[in-house]
């Protein structure tokens, strides 16, 4: 069976990609395996090798994220790991005008959106749509290509 070139190209539109959580499980991923490594050369390689596979599920994970096309999901993911990254290595500043800043404006105004916009894409096209909260079941015309879906906000 073989696939058409342009069914792929659409996936590989559709996909998340890397992002700094698949990056941090490739690193860690090769810190794993490093270990394993220096312990198969000290001796105990009989116990390390099997352990070894261990080593592989991060990648697993990476290789997971990187070809999902769940991208709001992979998104929300990547920004709890960002946020737990940025407690442990942001500092308090020295001087007297307080913290130094953890985010920027961008990601303060998306989480404002999400406080008082729902998000939905859109079956047709997938161009993502914002539409109010607490206004019920809607019926909702993507401006893009004008399908027409039912959603609750």
């Amino acid at each position: 069976m073989v696939i058409p070139m342009e069914k792929i190209k659409e996936y590989m539109k559709r996909i998340y990609g890397m992002d700094a959580l698949s990056l941090g499980c490739v690193l860690l991923s090769v810190a794993i395996n490093l270990v394993f490594a220096v312990l198969y050369i000290t001796g105990h390689g009989n116990k390390a090798g099997m352990w070894n596979l261990i080593s592989y599920l991060p990648l697993l994970v990476c290789v997971f994220r990187s070809f999902s096309t769940n991208r709001e999901k992979r998104m929300q993911e990547n920004e709890w790991f960002i946020r737990r990254l940025d407690s442990i290595f942001t500092r308090k500043a020295d001087n007297d005008y307080g913290d130094v800043p953890s985010h920027t404006g961008y990601q303060e105004r998306q989480r404002e959106d999400r406080k008082h916009f729902r998000f939905f894409k859109c079956p047709a096209c997938r161009q993502k749509i914002r539409v109010p909260r607490g206004k019920g079941r809607i019926e909702i015309t993507c401006p893009r290509c004008g399908n027409r879906f039912i959603k609750k906000s």
